[in-house]
């Protein structure tokens, strides 16, 4: 089995890699933080990951972007790192874009419709269009950066009232950045920070050991060393500080005693289906009988849904609609639950 090793440790089930091939992540950036975080997210089974770049391959990124080849120099990243992917992992889906991140807007609903965004850039005007971004449609971001020795990485969701943005970590950008061109780069230094770029990623969508929104992880690669912070909510922030929209959830540790059921004990209540997913999901498998909503629309309908029925929440992985039902019981609503995708 492609994934008997993974399933093999306690924290991670068959019902959990079932999961993973569900999630959705959005990569921006394939350069020396995302073509060393992409291989391990597909050989891990994230099963839909769409890679968003705009720049082409040239020979001095080969000391650190190692998924291309001297034979690549020209071609699309985003279009080169999908084919070694697909290579890597034939069983998930991987979509590519040769396109800025402020184009995203213009890409396929769908393929950006993710479960969490991967910021791969080596620059604040994107990483301030991501974190926007991420507040606008309540994504989590986690954000990477590496200069000459040192690495950085930050899991932020400026969207949920208690969870810090990246400009809480950075109320004031500086003015005299200066990229990897210019300031150098050691190759390992950009590969350690996107190796553990997208390890922190598996274990925040696994729920294991507290990697949570606002942890911090600040990285010496001179001296060997590492730091581990937790941010807090700047209640001030500019970006985010306002925000009062639906709280994140680890699928593992389902907040508020919200009930994971069955579709065949969801059966013997008097129930309302709600799916959180987007049209184009439902289009490739609907569920006869659920209401629609998506999950960025749930505070605006709110009133829409009844309070005399157990209303469940359904989505691909377990994780959208955990957030869902949560801001809903939180919005006075008690008789609520998550309809476990797998047990149709």
């Amino acid at each position: 089995m492609r994934y008997s090793r993974q399933t093999a440790l306690p924290d991670i089930s068959l019902a959990d890699q079932e999961r993973l091939s569900h999630i959705k992540i959005c990569v921006i950036g394939a350069g020396g933080l995302g073509s060393a975080a992409l291989p391990f997210l597909a050989g891990a089974g994230i099963g839909h990951i769409t890679i968003i770049d705009h720049d082409e391959i040239s020979i001095s990124n080969l000391h650190r972007q190692t998924i291309y080849k001297d034979g690549d120099s020209g071609q699309s990243k985003a279009e080169a790192a999908a084919h070694y992917l697909e290579d890597l992992n034939p069983e998930i889906k991987i979509i590519h874009y040769n396109a800025k991140a402020q184009d995203i807007l213009s890409i396929d609903a769908d393929d950006i419709a993710c479960d969490l965004l991967l910021d791969g850039s080596d620059n604040f005007e994107t990483k301030t269009y991501l974190n926007a971004l991420s507040i606008a449609h309540g994504i989590p971001l986690i954000s990477a950066s590496v200069n000459q020795f040192d690495g950085q990485i930050g899991i932020f969701s400026g969207a949920y009232k208690d969870t810090p943005c990246y400009h809480c970590l950075f109320p004031k950008l500086p003015t005299d950045a200066r990229n990897c061109n210019e300031e150098g780069i050691l190759g390992t230094s950009a590969g350690l920070a996107g190796l553990t770029q997208a390890h922190m990623a598996l274990q925040y969508l696994l729920g294991i050991h507290e990697i949570i929104e606002g942890t911090i992880l600040k990285m010496d690669f001179r001296n060997l060393r590492s730091t581990k912070l937790h941010l807090s909510k700047d209640k001030n922030c500019s970006y985010c500080g306002d925000q009062e929209r639906i709280r994140k959830s680890h699928k593992k540790d389902y907040k508020m005693d919200i009930k994971l059921i069955a579709m065949n004990d969801l059966k013997k209540e008097n129930h309302m289906i709600i799916d959180v997913r987007t049209s184009g999901e439902i289009e490739d498998d609907p569920i006869e009988g659920a209401m629609h909503m998506e999950l960025s629309s749930v505070p605006a309908k709110l009133s829409n849904l009844p309070q005399g029925k157990l209303l469940a929440f359904v989505c691909a992985g377990n994780v959208r609609s955990a957030q869902a039902a949560e801001f809903v019981k939180a919005n006075g609503y008690d008789n609520v639950c998550i309809l476990d995708k797998f047990s149709f």
